[in-house]
């Protein structure tokens, strides 16, 4: 438990360039109890949203190849990032190649900033890197990852 939130461990090995879309995205959801996959799908959005609430299902620490994130555990986030496959393989090979100590990575609508903190780490010691998202939502949960990441070389921006 970190701060307060349950953690899940899930060391998963890196994907071998896959995408993980349709069926794999099916195959995903079953690590979803009857009660989250009831809730990942209903809509609108704000229903679910106080369900959760509701029902105290919260944001919980996760363990990733690429890091520490702070995810909803009925989210598109959690599932795919939970998955075999990881979270956007074939992007997170491309970063990982194409990042060098001391480079800037621009993250442009950085949602749960799962790049920003993976470019942080790739980046150091003297790299920055640059998540901006619009979303306010959000601000607070990029935040918490780039805390629960140590990563002090992230700056976030909120703009559209």
């Amino acid at each position: 438990m970190v701060h307060g939130i349950p953690h899940v461990n899930l060391n998963h090995a890196k994907s071998a360039g896959r995408c993980f879309m349709n069926s794999d995205h099916n195959k995903a959801l079953r690590i979803l109890s009857p009660l989250h996959r009831f809730l990942f799908r209903l809509r609108p959005a704000w229903l679910a949203s106080l369900l959760k609430r509701m029902l105290g299902i919260k944001r919980q620490i996760v363990t990733t190849p690429a890091g520490l994130f702070y995810a909803d555990p009925v989210s598109h986030f959690f599932v795919h990032v939970n998955s075999p496959e990881g979270y956007e393989a074939d992007l997170t090979k491309c970063v990982e190649d194409l990042l060098d100590p001391g480079d800037t990575f621009l993250d442009v609508g950085a949602n749960e900033s799962y790049f920003s903190i993976m470019a942080a780490r790739l980046v150091e010691p003297s790299g920055l890197v640059v998540a901006v998202e619009p979303q306010q939502r959000l601000n607070a949960v990029i935040h918490r990852n780039i805390c629960e990441n140590s990563a002090h070389n992230v700056l976030s921006l909120r703009y559209a």
